[in-house]
């Protein structure tokens, strides 16, 4: 008896050691990952770009990337437009009313509609970034001798290149502040961004950055102006705000900060436009909120894809399919209303049917969507 409990205390001891050995190997890094994290390389030196338009600092502007602007076009200098989207005749026709445009791409995360996206290794897809179709890239591949991932976006610059294209905005650019599934560090990032800068520069176009914000110092050199979202609404947009790093460095280099608000009224806009904080030398179009109309549109159907994936798991736990009657019903009516005024006012009708939609099927699953009323 006692030699069979031993024998099971060993069993068990062995058992132990056998899963937190395997616990452990789970938990250790792979030696490539870890060399990503602690060995990132410096990144490379700036490259000048006398060719490239580099626009003054009041520089007005459109954001349009719900759909490819046509003309007549606002009275801006530049339109900021999906590089993908948009054709050589759809930059010809900018340039015609004598309009600088801007080539949007995604430099960040993976998008599963692009003509692009089947040269994407699977390898290189990490967690999804909230956004449907997207995943955050492993941008460490970017540090690798004949990069993948270089090959892609180096390939999608020079598609902006030969379309006409005057500058480019580089999207999802600060992964490692983010859950992407990969061990991503500040460096990777500013080795990552500093080198599509520089590759950009090597094609003639000018580029902003967007996101990674607390990198402003040493990305400075790189880029030739800035775009941002909300920094206003967040109180984030100036180096007294920050500490280290602001938009106003920007300004101080002589380069332009477009910036855009979602929430914030178009008197705060105005107001803090004529601040002496250094505003007044931003080329923002806050004030303008009608035209982000559409970007703010594809904001709140991002959030509608996500209530209905809730809805779903709801439905099918309470058994009502016919939960999403009303929900559907909204998404319809509120597009409908959108491609033909595609006003902040349609936007405010669309909320009013949100909230509408949402009561109607709260009455139908015992109150469960009641909490998940949100503001749009």
């Amino acid at each position: 008896m006692h030699i069979a409990k031993s024998a099971k205390r060993l069993t068990g001891l062995v058992v132990a050691g056998a899963l937190v050995a395997i616990g452990l190997f789970a938990l250790a890094p792979d030696a490539s990952i870890a060399a990503g994290v602690s060995a990132a390389p410096a990144p490379p030196a700036p490259v000048s770009c006398s060719a490239c338009w580099h626009p003054a600092l009041r520089t007005s502007w459109n954001w349009v990337l719900s759909k490819v602007p046509s003309a007549p076009y606002r009275s801006v200098q530049m339109y900021d437009v999906d590089g993908f989207d948009s054709t050589a005749a759809d930059v010809a026709s900018l340039h015609a009313a004598g309009i600088k445009a801007v080539c949007y791409l995604d430099a960040g995360t993976y998008e599963n509609w692009r003509p692009d996206a089947s040269a994407f290794p699977k390898a290189l897809l990490g967690n999804g970034n909230g956004w449907p179709g997207e995943k955050w890239l492993d941008i460490r591949d970017a540090q690798k001798v004949n990069s993948v991932l270089l090959k892609i976006m180096d390939a999608r610059l020079e598609m902006c290149r030969t379309k006409g294209f005057d500058m480019v905005e580089l999207d999802n650019v600060d992964g490692y502040t983010n859950s992407t599934g990969f061990p991503l560090t500040s460096a990777d990032q500013l080795y990552y961004n500093a080198t599509l800068a520089n590759d950009a520069h090597a094609l003639d176009l000018s580029v902003l950055q967007k996101n990674d914000n607390e990198q402003i110092p040493r990305l400075l050199p790189y880029f030739d102006g800035a775009l941002n979202e909300q920094c206003n609404q967040y109180t984030e947009c100036t180096t007294a705000q920050n500490g280290s790093y602001g938009y106003n460095q920007y300004v101080a280099a002589g380069k332009p900060v477009f910036q855009a608000e979602y929430y914030l009224a178009t008197s705060k806009c105005n107001q803090l436009r004529g601040q002496v904080s250094g505003f007044q030398a931003w080329p923002a179009r806050a004030a303008r909120i009608a035209s982000m109309a559409g970007m703010w549109w594809s904001r709140v159907v991002a959030r509608y894809d996500w209530m209905r994936q809730y809805a779903l798991v709801v439905a099918r736990v309470l058994k009502q399919p016919l939960i999403f009657r009303w929900i559907f019903t909204w998404r319809s009516a509120c597009s409908a209303r959108f491609e033909v005024h595609g006003t902040v006012k349609s936007l405010r009708w669309c909320r009013i049917w949100l909230i509408f939609a949402w009561r109607r099927s709260a009455s139908t699953s015992a109150g469960v969507f009641v909490p998940l009323l949100v503001r749009l």
